[in-house]
């Protein structure tokens, strides 16, 4: 399935900075999230101190972008599964500390030399983003800050509604419920922070949703099953917004 999931983001490297509103904006909001939480007056050393960061699942760069352009960074890690998309990060930092890694996050453990973790819009393509999620706390160093947001399984409601029942369940891939980030409070050796967002984005008929989700290398189904998709054509051409509910998270790890 990862390797499915390569391709996808492979063939939708060139075209993805294109149509990524949606993950620039909700980039934009995580990092204004991160710095209203984590203050210059009670956090002195995120922003004294050089940092070292490293962007899991990090597409072609843009939000480590704008962490170079608001922190001062000492090391920089990128990584993506995609090869495509760490080329396009390649033509977009330029900065002689940085390295960049093609690889499956979720093989990825070395996060000790790393005062902040970050991903945006990339840790929901996880096989299991519980294991993912333990996976990251427990390697990374106290004192240390991970922020990430994920669509969360209220996303595209609007659209599920244009799909008949036998269809719905399965149409999207399955995104992180909301229970299973709030069951991040009760790991002791965190301090931990959500915000919900909601974004939305207008078309002119749900195909041409479809055709973005493909121009973004996003259309990849994991749970491999197919549908018809004949009845959308039907559907007479009438503009209607698509929902994206979205979970910024904050984790900063207790020190010992």
């Amino acid at each position: 399935m990862k390797r499915k999931i390569k391709q996808s983001f492979d063939l939708g490297a060139v075209t993805y900075d294109k149509f990524s509103e949606v993950q620039k904006e909700v980039g934009r909001l995580l990092l204004d999230f991160f710095k209203k939480n984590f203050s210059k007056k009670k956090n002195y050393n995120i922003y004294k101190d050089p940092i070292s960061l490293v962007d899991l699942g990090c597409g072609t760069g843009e939000f480590s972008k704008k962490i170079i352009s608001n922190f001062l960074i000492d090391k920089i890690k990128l990584i993506d599964i995609s090869s495509e998309m760490i080329k396009c990060s390649k033509g977009k930092i330029k900065e002689k500390k940085v390295e960049f890694l093609v690889c499956d996050f979720d093989k990825y453990f070395e996060l000790a030399e790393f005062n902040l973790i970050v991903s945006n819009m990339a840790l929901h393509w996880s096989l299991n983003i519980n294991k993912l999620l333990k996976n990251i706390i427990s390697n990374m160093n106290a004192g240390s800050f991970f922020i990430f947001s994920v669509p969360n399984n209220n996303s595209f409601s609007n659209f599920k509604k244009l799909l008949p029942k036998d269809i719905m369940n399965n149409f999207f891939n399955v995104f992180p419920g909301e229970n299973m980030i709030f069951n991040l409070r009760k790991n002791k050796n965190i301090n931990f922070s959500t915000k919900k967002i909601k974004i939305f984005r207008k078309y002119f008929h749900p195909i041409h949703f479809l055709k973005e989700l493909r121009k973004l290398g996003v259309n990849i189904k994991i749970n491999n099953k197919q549908h018809n998709l004949f009845f959308l054509k039907k559907i007479d051409n009438k503009e209607f917004f698509l929902d994206y509910d979205i979970s910024l998270c904050l984790i900063k790890k207790n020190e010992t």
